[in-house]
């Protein structure tokens, strides 16, 4: 017999985004419930490394700040603001966690 387990999360119940740099292993977490300024994004907080602004290439910071307005509003509107019903909900699914994956 095979198991499987999916887990899932409601948006309203992510109340932060995390970056973590892939140079240093430090992150960054910022909370959805306040205005992100996205140009904290720009190069990591520890080492300074480029995040958000990519040497020789344009800055990805438009499309940080599109996906988060974005998740804000879809989480307000599938908690009935706008004067929309709510009639429906929606999940995101997540991954197992790895020490999960090893038994």
């Amino acid at each position: 017999m095979t198991k499987q387990t999916k887990r899932y999360i409601d948006l309203s119940d992510v109340k932060a985004l995390r970056f973590e740099c892939m140079h240093c292993k430090a992150s960054l977490s910022l909370s959805l419930v306040s205005n992100i300024d996205v140009r904290k994004l720009r190069t990591c907080p520890s080492c300074s490394e480029p995040w958000a602004s990519i040497p020789g290439s344009s800055t990805v910071e438009l499309q940080f700040s599109e996906f988060i307005d974005g998740f804000k509003r879809m989480t307000r509107l599938l908690n009935g603001e706008f004067g929309f019903p709510k009639l429906f909900s929606m999940s995101m699914e997540i991954s197992e966690p790895e020490e999960e994956k090893k038994n």
